[in-house]
């Protein structure tokens, strides 16, 4: 064997790679003078070489629409912002691309955000990769392109923001923590030469959060300006570290402003499947009543905004729904009913009890409860997207056919109702849901 390059050995053929393998031996991995990298921690503790993996935390492209599954809408009237039923009023998509109008009623304007907040992995690289075409960027008005949350409670993210006030235009690289602007930097004199926002580029925002790492912003895969904050600051640079990919688009005037984008992605560089913790919720252990009407037995909600240190915050904890199992004495239909707060709205009045050591919240219900009857008001608005066969007195367990590919995530906003609909009129049932948190 010969030709060592930087750090592996390279072999003159297959057969002394195959021969080790065969005797279940390690690779030979011959660390040089020369490493990948610009610092010592390109090498792990005992001098081999680290290898980089990204993984992907959450994309999205828009070649049919924009997907309720995954987008959520908000209007913004006057700084009020509002959660729409679906979208499509000011976010669409045109040609195949993602279009967020501003409207054109003036100081209005459109939010547009995932509705799962992708959670910093620590240790680990962040990066926020999209593309977009702003037109008529000297437009009077604002817009926003990265990962923030925008509306009630905290306001924190990492953006860039367009601003133009009818003759011109300027670009920043923004910072806002809390609600707080903690960096605002005019990106003038450091654009790629020829650089028109009207004409399609590619943006990247990749940071090394950790509480307080640096902020680096690229155009065209250029790192054109570096919000450079290691050792001086005294408070966390931001203080969400889960966020959701977001657009936004305010107009000054009676002008629509557009922001036109092909796709977006969330990275975790070197990043690992999430890490989530278990919980669970059953109905007990005495059996409740359920009946020929799609009784309700458990409901679980994921608030909007929660108390944190005396203040109202916005909850960006997402769950994941990995298994049902339902028991019923007799025939009956195990169902899954979901719905958004704004259109389960009988639900979402009603008083929900705290899931310990968790953000989300629960109730147990059965036939006649609470939970049932507000389940009964608002059943023909939400979505059925499960509906199971339970035999007589014969457990049925229901499992995420593709757990990996497509995990069933709640998030904020989210109401899920786990019914059971008896096939003999009033019958006993126990039913249990298993979940997992990302914390």
């Amino acid at each position: 064997m010969s030709n060592q390059g930087i750090g592996i050995t390279v072999f003159d053929s297959d057969t002394d790679a195959h021969r080790l393998v065969r005797e279940n031996q390690p690779l030979p991995v011959a660390i040089s003078s020369t490493t990948v990298g610009n610092n010592n921690l390109t090498l792990d503790a005992w001098g081999r070489q680290k290898v980089t993996i990204d993984r992907s935390l959450l994309h999205g492209m828009f070649t049919y629409d924009v997907a309720d599954r995954v987008w959520e809408e908000w209007s913004i009237a006057s700084s009020t912002y509002t959660p729409l039923a679906t979208t499509g009023t000011l976010a669409t998509s045109v040609n195949n691309y993602l279009q967020v109008s501003s409207g054109t009623t003036a100081n209005n304007g459109c939010y547009l955000r995932t509705k799962r907040s992708p959670r910093y992995q620590p240790n680990r690289g962040h990066l926020h990769s999209t593309a977009y075409i702003l037109p008529n960027p000297t437009g009077d008005g604002r817009r926003k392109v990265g990962v923030f949350c925008s509306g009630a409670g905290n306001t924190n993210g990492v953006y860039f923001e367009l601003e133009g006030d009818g003759t011109d235009w300027i670009l920043y690289a923004v910072r806002i923590s809390d609600g707080v602007v903690k960096t605002r930097q005019d990106l003038t004199a450091y654009l790629p030469e020829g650089y028109d926002p009207s004409k399609g580029h590619v943006y990247d925002i990749q940071y090394q959060w950790r509480g307080l790492g640096n902020y680096k912003f690229f155009i065209d895969l250029q790192e054109i300006w570096t919000d450079s904050i290691l050792g001086t600051l005294t408070e966390l640079s931001l203080r969400m570290p889960a966020l959701p990919a977001s657009f936004e688009s305010v107009t000054d005037t009676t002008t629509a402003l557009l922001i036109q984008v092909g796709c977006v992605d969330i990275t975790s560089e070197g990043g690992i499947k999430d890490s989530r913790q278990f919980a669970s919720i059953s109905t007990g252990t005495s059996l409740l009543n359920c009946d020929a009407n799609s009784s309700a037995m458990i409901g679980i909600k994921i608030p909007r905004t929660i108390t944190y240190n005396a203040a109202t915050v916005q909850n960006t904890r997402d769950l994941v729904a990995s298994k049902i199992s339902s028991w019923t004495r007799d025939e009956a239909a195990a169902q899954v009913y979901f719905a958004r707060d704004i259109v389960a709205t009988n639900l979402d009045g009603l008083t929900w009890l705290n899931l310990p050591d968790s953000t989300a919240q629960y109730l147990i219900g059965g036939a006649g409860s609470t939970l049932d009857n507000a389940f009964a008001t608002d059943q023909s608005s939400m979505q059925l997207v499960l509906n199971e066969w339970d035999d007589i007195e014969q457990k049925n367990v229901v499992l995420n056919p593709d757990p990996d590919s497509a995990p069933f995530y709640i998030s904020a906003g989210d109401i899920l109702i786990i019914a059971v609909q008896s096939f003999a009129g009033t019958d006993k049932n126990a039913t249990s849901l298993y979940l997992s948190e990302e914390i």
